[in-house]
């Protein structure tokens, strides 16, 4: 599957409401709809350490009120698998907030989440998933992002 391929497999799954395996800075990660509740309702109970990711600083004026522009300029510049606690949060499913309404918020550092969020049109939510997660999740345990990639395993249904 090349680059265009799997992004429009990744669109049309997180459009019905599906998750995808992410290969991040911080690993493979489960991607799904930030605002999609059914998704949410079904995924957050087993859920870890929910971060919600955005294409770029501008999409912060979006999904948080009351926003510290200063903020912004600190996560654009943080290293890549670094999120900020933010609370306020619009238009994501209230399972991914933490009891006081915050969620960890994180800018995309790579290209292809970049490009899905730009075309998505709306944030994601990212989930750790452990190597056994991952095996059911993608029918075996990924060497890495570029192995999961290169095997077509990027897009499947979570369920």
């Amino acid at each position: 599957m090349d680059f265009n391929e799997t992004l429009e497999s990744a669109l049309k799954a997180l459009s019905l409401g599906d998750a995808v395996a992410l290969p991040t800075a911080a690993g493979i990660l489960l991607a799904v709809d930030a605002g999609n509740e059914e998704a949410a309702d079904r995924l957050a109970p087993g859920a870890r350490n929910p971060v919600l990711l955005l294409a770029e600083e501008r999409d912060l004026l979006q999904y948080i009120s009351a926003l510290d522009l200063s903020v912004a300029d600190q996560l654009r510049e943080a290293p890549p698998a670094t999120a900020f606690r933010f609370s306020g949060v619009l238009q994501v499913a209230d399972a991914w907030l933490n009891s006081d309404g915050s969620i960890p918020v994180a800018l995309s550092k790579d290209t292809f989440s970049f490009h899905l969020l730009k075309r998505f049109r709306r944030a994601l939510v990212l989930l750790e998933a452990d190597a056994g997660v991952m095996a059911q999740y993608a029918g075996h345990a990924p060497a890495s992002g570029v192995e999961l990639l290169r095997q077509g395993y990027l897009v499947r249904s979570f369920e």
